[in-house]
């Protein structure tokens, strides 16, 4: 019983803290048909779950080398704002639409090795070790998560703006995992507050740079 109660405890922590999995998941497979989402979907829970397995053996062990945060950071950032582009540029055809679903699960499961390591420490604290108990509540919880991101998937086919926010959340929570590397520690005793600012300085940057490449291929459409 003690057991069953461990289980649901962790697969419930692991579905709150995966919510930006959730949006990054949205946000790759929002172009695609249904079949194609489905296909995405099938994919990326056997590749998630087959990451978390991996991490869940390595992330208490990599967390405390610095730069693994540093740089997972920069790269989910990098990621927000290669949807953000990408929400611009819709690609047409069955060619390249085989070549989306690919960029999908590639997008998916990078951010996911990435998200994956905080996500994962948490859960093996919970498990207490417990292997068995640690990659049931993780294959659980992430079939919830892949399949439960479709109505994301299609809420921001219809609402774009929805991409935006997304990506904005999702480089405010990497800036904070960027800012908690062991290797910035000391730097940031010394300019504490320089760590809560960072974290809104990085996101109001990525909500600019989005604005600035909206308003250019306006500008290069109408001179078109």
């Amino acid at each position: 019983m003690e057991t069953l109660l461990t289980l649901v405890e962790i697969v419930f922590i692991n579905l709150i803290l995966s919510g930006d999995n959730a949006l990054i998941i949205g946000m790759a497979s929002r172009h695609l048909s249904d079949v194609q989402r489905r296909k995405v979907f099938v994919y990326g829970t056997c590749g998630i779950i087959i990451i978390y397995v991996i991490l869940a053996s390595l992330a208490s062990v990599l967390l405390h080398f610095p730069f693994v945060k540093l740089v997972g950071g920069l790269l989910l950032i990098a990621t927000a704002v290669k949807l953000l582009t990408s929400a611009e540029q819709m690609d047409d055809g069955e060619d390249k639409k085989s070549k989306t679903v690919r960029k999908a699960l590639f997008v998916i499961l990078l951010s996911n090795v990435v998200i994956g390591l905080d996500n994962v420490l948490s859960i093996t604290m919970l498990a207490k070790g417990n292997f068995p108990l640690m990659i049931g509540s993780i294959m659980i919880s992430i079939v919830f998560l892949v399949w439960g991101s479709t109505h994301i998937a299609q809420l921001m086919g219809s609402y774009p703006l929805l991409i935006t926010a997304g990506s904005l959340i999702l480089t405010y929570s990497a800036t904070m995992m960027m800012v908690s590397d062991p290797f910035l520690v000391s730097f940031f005793i010394q300019l504490p507050f320089l760590k809560t600012m960072l974290p809104t300085i990085f996101t109001i940057s990525v909500l600019c740079f989005n604005i600035l490449y909206v308003l250019k291929k306006k500008f290069v459409y109408f001179r078109t």
